[in-house]
């Protein structure tokens, strides 16, 4: 079977994608959900999206750059010394104790995790025909959705006692498996020619392209629904509703469960009957309804909590699948400007969206804001409805 894996390239770097995906699943998944509560012990809730947003514009900074270390150093050795400073960020967050040096290496670490995923994206397209890349994109996220639906009940259990640092420490050592799969398996993979990412050259496609810029603009809303959620949702239904952490493990694991049971059908459904246009409505949609009813829920039922946070995320998986696969059959894998300017729309999203948050929470109580939220995702459809289905 092994010999028979390697007579393709292609299928054997895709199967290795795949288990490498397993391991920054784990490695993401197991703080994303508490790192605004670990804040929230060292600063207070309006100032918490501040911090994203700082991290997020490092991000964009490091996004920028990516491309001249690409071309310099290549994808194996950008991809080791990053996952070696992730963990050496993630030990010191574990030992250090003032606030200073807390948020100064958060923010750091947060910055850099964005950065993780752009060698696996190089290599998702280059190993995935036009035609397929719905089925493939959808298989690469529905691996990573898999490990979200199990980290947050492994958190929930440690966070019994209150322990956030051994959470990150885990989430450090989940690297290591990652550095051996990179260095056994993708350190011959030939690298693309890449070239600068120019956001300008960007810029002007996306003004050209209204196909681009709307999918890109309907990213860019998927990702700040993605940091309202992960942000401000744990700490709302922690402190004011009253949930304890196994609770919200438990929440979190069922909510994430459409990622894992509907993309790869949604992909295939975008690439061989409706195309992905009214999949990208209907997540709209969804999602915002899911985040009106949050504003309009002040029990603590579980069953009615956990329903509620499942419908919202059965929208952004169609959103999330349909934003991919739509893109990437518009573009190639040869158009890194293109590539690394959509990128951007995640730690742009974790801008914006805290941003709106702390803005919003300086006038309106804790509950409302979900209101405001689902009205913005509402209102952003009519990007959707702007594009051209590839169906």
């Amino acid at each position: 079977m092994y010999k028979l894996l390697l007579k393709s390239k292609k299928i054997n770097v895709l199967t290795y994608i795949y288990i490498a995906t397993l391991f920054l699943s784990f490695h993401y998944y197991l703080t994303t959900y508490i790192n605004s509560s670990f804040l929230q012990q060292f600063i207070g809730e309006k100032s918490i999206g501040l911090i994203y947003a700082i991290s997020g514009a490092i991000s964009i900074c490091l996004f920028l750059l990516s491309s001249r270390f690409l071309e310099r150093f290549g994808n194996y050795k950008m991809m080791i010394w990053i996952y070696w400073l992730d963990i050496i960020l993630l030990f010191l967050l574990v030992l250090s104790k003032e606030i200073f040096w807390v948020i100064t290496i958060f923010t750091l670490h947060n910055s850099i995790n964005p950065i993780m995923i752009l060698n696996l994206d190089n290599l998702l397209e280059n190993t995935s025909k036009n035609e397929e890349v719905g089925r493939v994109r959808g298989i690469f996220l529905t691996v990573m959705s898999m490990i979200g639906v199990i980290s947050p009940v492994i958190v929930g259990s440690i966070l019994v006692e209150g322990n956030f640092k051994t959470v990150y420490a885990l989430s450090a050592i989940a690297l290591l498996p990652l550095i051996y799969i990179t260095a056994r398996y993708f350190k011959k993979v030939k690298d693309d020619n890449f070239h600068h990412i120019h956001i300008g050259n960007g810029i002007q496609t996306f003004i050209k392209d209204k196909n681009i810029r709307n999918i890109y603009i309907s990213n860019l809303i998927l990702q700040i629904f993605y940091s309202w959620v992960v942000i401000y949702v744990p700490i709302y239904l922690y402190e004011q509703i009253g949930f304890n952490w196994q609770q919200l493990g438990l929440m979190i694991s069922i909510a994430l469960l459409p990622f894992v049971l509907l993309e790869i059908p949604i992909g295939n459904i975008a690439d061989k009957k409706l195309g992905e246009k009214e999949l990208l409505i209907t997540g709209f949609i969804i999602s915002a309804l899911g985040l009106l009813a949050m504003s309009s829920i002040t029990s603590a039922d579980f069953l009615i909590w956990t329903g509620i946070l499942f419908v919202s995320r059965i929208g952004a998986s169609l959103m999330e699948v349909t934003t991919e696969s739509y893109f990437f059959k518009k573009i190639n894998s040869s158009n890194q400007n293109l590539i690394g300017a959509f990128r951007t729309a995640g730690p742009l999203g974790y801008i914006i969206g805290p941003i709106i948050g702390s803005f919003l929470l300086i006038f309106l109580d804790y509950r409302y804001i979900f209101a405001v939220f689902g009205i913005i995702i509402l209102l952003s459809v009519r990007f959707a409805f702007k594009i051209k289905d590839t169906k």
